[in-house]
């Protein structure tokens, strides 16, 4: 076996004689990430979940009267899914206002062993603390974090949709929460309303043609019956004027069902109740998030595993470099130092042009 091969049992004895560099690789992770963990700030997350409405009732009838006879309804786009729901709480346009929306609540800022709770106020630019440039840029900010801190998912079965918002604050994560339902109810509304004067305006002047359909049919029954006041004994006679108040009659029924179909758009368009099933309605969060700090650690363990032993080896490979080779080891350690020495000369230049 050649003498520079690796061996399982050389890899052992490495490992064996840079005990103490893999168990400080090891420890320093763990400590590292432990400490980070504890001192990382709590979160808390606050959820909620609803059920959109389907389509509006006037709707789903003016539709079944305009197919019967041949006609067509201008937007009759099936209600929005609850894919469209999910992406509508991460819109740009509806977090704008969630950000620039004031709160007020009792938090606490600081260090673990300095938060006393305080009365806290301001848009989520001035609780982030994200004035860092002019305030379209510090929104703009606010929002791409506040869309990292929020989870949306749907149920395509049931069409629930469930979302949950993650801040520092307990009471302040409530409050988003509460202000995203409000808004996509307030959305819901507003799209509710502009369809119904959609449908009014539609039916309005489908009432106006109905209306002269109705009359222009009964004229048509009138003059036939003037001109054929003994018709009794003609079959063809019989037939056509059957045929003439079916006509009427259906007309009638078709201008009927659109009145009362334009009452109920009028209705809809001015009503302003919410629309939104609420399943589970948002709390205030009892008690923060888990920091998984038991998954944490088992990682850190494994990644100082891997970091000790590539240190342990790098070492192994430079004292061996050192005995087996030593110009090529010399010429490293000069190489080394002129490339060090490189290195701090550029970064005191641009210190010096930055001062």
């Amino acid at each position: 076996m050649p003498p520079d091969r690796l061996t399982l049992v050389r890899l052992i004895n490495v490992l064996l004689r840079r005990r103490v560099t893999l168990a400080a690789a090891v420890l320093l992770t763990m400590s590292a990430t432990i400490a980070v963990t504890l001192l990382t700030p709590r979160s808390y997350s606050a959820s909620a979940s609803f059920v959109p409405q389907g389509r509006s009732q006037t709707l789903s009838e003016l539709v079944g009267i305009t197919v019967q006879n041949g006609l067509a309804v201008p937007g009759t786009r099936p209600s929005q899914s609850s894919a469209f729901y999910a992406d509508l709480l991460r819109s740009r346009e509806l977090l704008y206002e969630v950000v620039q929306t004031r709160y007020a609540f009792t938090g606490s800022r600081g260090p673990l062993w300095s938060a006393d709770p305080v009365a806290m106020e301001g848009t989520l630019v001035d609780l982030f603390e994200m004035e860092r440039g002019d305030s379209a840029r510090n929104a703009a900010e606010t929002v791409d974090r506040l869309r990292d801190r929020m989870a949306t998912r749907t149920n395509r079965e049931t069409g629930v949709v469930t979302f949950s918002v993650t801040t520092p604050w307990p009471a302040l994560a409530y409050q988003v929460a509460q202000r995203l339902l409000a808004l996509v109810s307030a959305f819901d509304i507003d799209r509710r309303q502009s369809q119904a004067a959609e449908e009014r305006r539609f039916i309005e002047g489908r009432l106006a043609e109905a209306g002269n359909e109705v009359r222009a049919n009964e004229d048509s029954l009138a003059r036939f019956l003037e001109r054929n006041r003994d018709f009794a004994n003609s079959p063809q006679l019989m037939f056509e004027r059957d045929r003439l108040q079916r006509e009427v009659t259906r007309r009638h029924q078709v201008l009927t069902e659109l009145s009362a179909a334009y009452e109920r758009a009028r209705i809809e368009e001015v009503r302003n109740t919410v629309v939104l099933t609420i399943v589970d309605s948002p709390r205030v969060p009892p008690r923060p998030d888990s920091r998984h700090l038991v998954l944490k650690i088992l990682f850190s363990f494994v990644a100082g595993l891997v970091i000790g032993l590539g240190a342990a080896l790098w070492r192994e490979f430079m004292d061996r470099s050192r005995t087996v080779e030593p110009d090529a080891f010399e010429e490293f350690v000069k190489l080394k130092h002129e490339a060090t020495a490189g290195v701090r000369w550029l970064m005191g230049r641009r210190r010096s042009s930055t001062d």
